[in-house]
């Protein structure tokens, strides 16, 4: 489950972002954007390593999920984005590294493309400039997707996914644990989400971006 001892920002009246920050002192920053219906946990790995590496390391859940309110209504990927200069501005983080995997990487590639001065070297795992599957099986595991969670709920939609990612015996640690990350989502925010990722494209301005990138796949 989520640290219940998180810091957190108030964005706005009801909505508070929490955010790991487990050493605040490092130097440089780098902030870690999770995937859809995942958390700040998904980090659990890689956070030690960069702290014994000196980096302040900033890890938020996003608006919806883990323990981040849902303000309610719809959103797109640059509110979601604003969130995240909002938290940089409240923890006194001038510029940081950047890296986002799946819906983490499609808010980084927002950051970058708008706030292009504060964030140096980026790093997207498993992401997209826009959601258009190249392959009818790409189409159709989205469509499910979409269909579960709105239809059947987070439940179905958590042990589908998490099969999908983690689908061997010796994974099953791995397995619950996405699922019960998944569980702790708003259910109306991860809809939300959703669609904005189903609207986000930012395909023609890929060639704008300076920043050093690594692009995992």
């Amino acid at each position: 489950m989520t640290n219940p001892k998180m810091p957190s920002l108030q964005i706005s009246p009801g909505f508070n972002l929490y955010f790991a920050d487990p050493f605040p002192e490092g130097h440089p920053s780098v902030i870690l954007l999770h995937g859809l219906g995942a958390t700040n946990e998904s980090w659990g790995y890689q956070i030690p390593d960069l702290i014994s590496h000196k980096f302040r390391v900033l890890a938020p859940d996003i608006r919806g999920f883990g323990k981040s309110s849902y303000p309610g209504g719809k959103h797109s990927i640059a509110d979601l984005a604003s969130d995240i200069i909002a938290l940089m501005d409240g923890t006194g983080i001038l510029t940081a590294h950047l890296v986002g995997i799946s819906m983490g990487g499609v808010i980084a590639l927002q950051l970058v493309s708008g706030h292009a001065n504060r964030f140096n070297k980026l790093v997207l795992v498993n992401t997209f400039a826009n959601l258009r599957p190249n392959s009818l099986r790409g189409w159709i595991y989205f469509a499910i997707r979409f269909g579960l969670v709105n239809v059947l709920g987070l439940p179905v939609q958590a042990r589908f996914v998490a099969g999908r990612l983690f689908p061997k015996p010796e994974q099953s640690f791995l397995r619950q644990t996405f699922i019960e990350q998944i569980l702790q989502s708003d259910r109306k925010g991860y809809r939300a989400t959703m669609r904005a990722l189903i609207k986000f494209d930012v395909t023609q301005r890929l060639m704008e971006l300076t920043n050093h990138t690594l692009v995992i796949s």
